[in-house]
């Protein structure tokens, strides 16, 4: 295998680009176009697990449960204490309500870069 076949990767610290650069001709990556999609990709992710029902149900014990397992337990026969289920719905939507808060730019450019035709 001549050395030529392996590329030679060059990271330019001015502009946010990188270039590698093959045999055959070069391939250039701009990371700012992928960075929203990949911060989109990962609150959706991280969302999905966050609310994840019966996989933490069949995986939790008696002792320990997550919010999501734990309000239906405030379910006794016929009656409900609401205040508790809304108690506790409200302090288990914080965490993805202020992770969208904090990345909203991130999320709206990542869903809608694609969109655009053009």
């Amino acid at each position: 295998m001549k050395m030529s076949q392996y590329p030679e990767v060059i990271y330019n610290h001015r502009q946010p680009l990188v270039s590698v650069s093959y045999e055959y001709g070069e391939i250039d990556i701009e990371l700012p176009l992928v960075f929203p999609g990949m911060i989109s990709v990962a609150m959706l992710c991280w969302i999905f697990a966050w609310n994840e029902y019966l996989f933490a149900n069949l995986l939790t014990g008696t002792t320990v449960k997550t919010f999501p397992v734990h309000i239906p337990s405030f379910t006794q026969g016929s009656q409900t204490l609401w205040n508790l289920v809304m108690a506790f719905s409200m302090v288990a939507m914080i965490p993805p309500v202020g992770m969208f808060i904090i990345l909203r730019r991130y999320m709206v450019r990542g869903l809608s870069l694609g969109v655009v035709k053009g």
